[in-house]
């Protein structure tokens, strides 16, 4: 999660000036790299869209599998879908990657999931060989998975 506390864990406003220092320097996007974020949980959306961007990706985010597939058949290009598993409606992120990768076959996918998904679900993902990072995720360890997923890392 973002935080605006320091290590010592006192807000920079109470502390005076703030020095910003990452201890976790990230390699940089390729750029310029659009990722498509789909995340039902309006928090999380916001939290991770925000953890992208500082990451250095153009980010555009959606709640579900019916806006995503709908931004797509707009013609909007994205470089990577970065989808929930568990997704409302009749689509699941599986699913979603699916239909849209036979749209667009140069499209990279990772998956995320808080939760231990069905044997299917888990089985689908293992048969199509998609990356998958298990939330809660580290900046590191997501900048590492979406770079690896990009062929950049």
């Amino acid at each position: 999660m973002i935080s605006d506390t320091t290590r010592s864990g006192v807000s920079p406003a109470a502390s005076g000036p703030a020095v910003s220092i990452d201890l976790e320097a990230q390699p940089e996007a390729p750029s310029p790299t659009r990722i498509l974020l789909v995340e039902d949980n309006e928090r999380l959306r916001g939290t991770t869209e925000r953890l992208l961007r500082l990451l250095g990706y153009e980010v555009s985010a959606t709640a579900g599998a019916c806006e995503a597939m709908a931004a797509l058949e707009q013609g909007q290009h994205f470089d990577l879908v970065f989808s929930d598993v568990g997704l409302p409606g009749a689509m699941n992120g599986v699913q979603l990657v699916q239909a849209m990768q036979a749209r667009d076959r140069e499209l990279k996918a990772v998956l995320t999931s808080g939760y231990s998904e069905n044997v299917d679900t888990v089985g689908e993902v293992d048969r199509l060989r998609l990356p998958m990072i298990r939330k809660p995720y580290r900046k590191a360890d997501l900048a590492a998975c979406l770079l690896a997923a990009l062929g950049a890392g």
